[in-house]
């Protein structure tokens, strides 16, 4: 697996396909992951395959779902990038406090 700090560097540089965020979305490291899912939310990337993998760790099927920064979960990261995307379900199933961290998980 690519390190992340070329990953990194990749996703800075725009430097990627599909298949590539659909890798970063594995990675073991939160980083990487969060940095991806701001990539596809900021990007408004919004194919079939990467919806289905931010659906999934929005939806905690995914190990790394729990993971993160105190309250702030790779769950409510992947929600927020879905929101970003004009897919709210999940979002508008939040109550108001996870709203407000997913309001802020790009800030």
């Amino acid at each position: 697996m690519e390190s992340a700090m070329k990953i990194e560097r990749k996703l800075r540089e725009g430097n990627y396909e599909e298949s590539d965020l659909l890798r970063y979305l594995d990675h073991n490291s939160i980083t990487v992951v969060y940095n991806t899912l701001h990539e596809i939310a900021h990007k408004k990337i919004k194919t079939d395959g990467i919806i289905m993998k931010v659906t999934e760790i929005a939806s905690s099927k995914n190990e790394i779902s729990s993971k993160g920064l105190g309250v702030l979960t790779m769950r409510i990261v992947a929600i927020a990038t879905l929101n970003e995307l004009n897919l709210n379900t999940l979002y508008n199933s939040l109550d108001e406090d996870e709203q407000n961290l997913a309001k802020g998980a790009f800030s």
